[in-house]
Formats: structure tokens, sequence, C-alpha cells
């Protein structure tokens, strides 16, 4: 038996989908029938992902936004309500890491991490809701997460950890708000994924010893990008509140 994600006529709002996990699943939405908006901060890269889509026939539109900055996050949810109806699915891909060590860890950049990680997603969830409130056909918010959130980060990043704890428990209790729209509101927690970030972050040999607590090794963008699109489908309808741990059982919480 085969079932197939049918997402046409869905409007897709996905941060942070320049690069990595976000332009995977950006992606794997267009594949589906979405219109996907690919908000980020770099327009240079959401741009090259937005022509990448559409070159494979999806329908896929960038628009830049700082999601911190709630009036640039207003915009960008206007400019979909005007263009596009409205919004179906909010996907919170954007994420900042910091340095290991607490001690070498600046208020400037903590501050920096948890207002890209976790205020980001509130502003935008925010007005995702609304929009889906207005709509009036119940709606998706997935926010991507990460174990540290249950485990605490291995190699310090502890602004990144205390971030996706809070986007956590921001989503449990931003579920239990909106259930009574339909809106459903679930976490993603990939574990080491192979993207720039991740390099960018950990040094090789870091992550090669990670990597040895892990049964089925690093995970590929594509891996994240199913779960999100389990969780923007129809047959999730009864699934919220949840954290979906797609980590290779590193946790197996």
């Amino acid at each position: 038996m085969t079932i197939e994600i049918d997402l046409s006529g869905k409007v897709a709002v996905i941060t942070g989908s320049g690069g990595g996990i976000g332009a995977a699943i950006a992606e794997t939405y267009t594949k589906a029938g979405a219109q996907v908006v690919v908000a980020d901060l770099d327009t240079d890269a959401a741009a090259r992902t937005v022509k990448r889509l559409n070159g494979n026939g999806g329908k896929a539109e960038s628009y830049h936004v700082d999601v911190t900055d709630s009036s640039s996050v207003d915009r960008l949810f206007d400019h979909c309500i005007e263009a596009h109806g409205g919004v179906d699915i909010f996907v919170a891909s954007a994420g900042l890491s910091d340095k290991f060590d607490i001690f070498q860890l600046e208020l400037e950049e903590w501050r920096r991490v948890l207002d890209i990680n976790l205020t980001g997603s509130f502003l935008c969830s925010k007005r995702a809701v609304m929009s889906m409130r207005e709509r009036g056909r119940g709606g998706r918010i997935i926010l991507i997460g990460s174990p540290t959130a249950f485990r605490g980060a291995l190699r310090g990043h502890v602004a990144y950890a205390a971030s996706k704890g809070g986007s956590v428990a921001f989503a449990k209790t931003l579920a239990r708000t909106v259930a009574k729209d339909k809106v459903t509101v679930n976490v993603i927690t990939p574990g080491q994924t192979d993207t720039e970030l991740l390099w960018e972050t950990n040094p090789r040999e870091a992550i090669d010893k990670i990597m040895e607590t892990v049964p089925l090794g690093l995970a590929q963008p594509s891996d994240i990008a199913l779960g999100a699109l389990y969780l923007a489908s129809d047959g999730a309808s009864h699934v919220t509140g949840i954290s979906l741990d797609i980590d290779g059982g590193g946790v197996m919480r």
C-alpha cells in the first residue's frame, strides 16, 4: 500500500530555509504540492534555494526576514496574507549556535542565540496562529528543536541548549492554547545532521566522537524533512505537543 502526502493548496512559511534543514523541508513541501515561502535573513541563499525548487517544478518564493525583529516578521506574514490568502504551515528552522565554553560566552552572544532560536519562534508563531485563526481551517506549527533540550549539550553550547529547552516548553504551552483552533504545535528534535551549521560550530574530531554513540550515524537534512512532512500532513491532525526525535537513536528517551 502506498500512502502519498498531498499539500496542494497549502501555504508554508519556513524560516531559515536558505540552506540546511530548512531548505530540505522546503524542497519536500514543494514536491508535495505546497506553495512555499523561503524566508531567510540571507537573501542570496534564499534566492538560490527558490531557483532550485522552481527549476524542479515547485512553487516557491523568497522573502527577506529577520526573525528577531517584530516589524520584519509582520511584513513577512502580511505579505503571505496579501499574496496567498494566509498561512497553513509554519516551520521555525532559523537557528544559531554559540561557543563551547560558558566562560568564553559573552552576554551579547547569549542574547543573540536566544533571540533567534526562541524569540524568533515566538514572534513568527504568534503571527502564524493569527493567520490560521483568520483562515479558519486549522494549521500546523513545527519548531526545529534539539536533543540538547532533554540531555543538555555534550560540548558546551549552553545558550543553544537553553534556547532549545525553551522551545519545547513554548511548543507544549502553545499547543494547549491553540488546539481549539485546530492548530497543532510540535517540535522536531534532530540529532547531528550533515549541515553547514554542524561543521561550522564543531570540530570534526568532536563530531566523530559523538557519532560513536549514535547507532544510525549522521542524519541527512532529508531525514528531518520527511518528519516535517508527516507533521504537516492531514495524517498528523491528532498529533500535538510532541517532540519527534529524529536522531539516529542517539537519545532513545
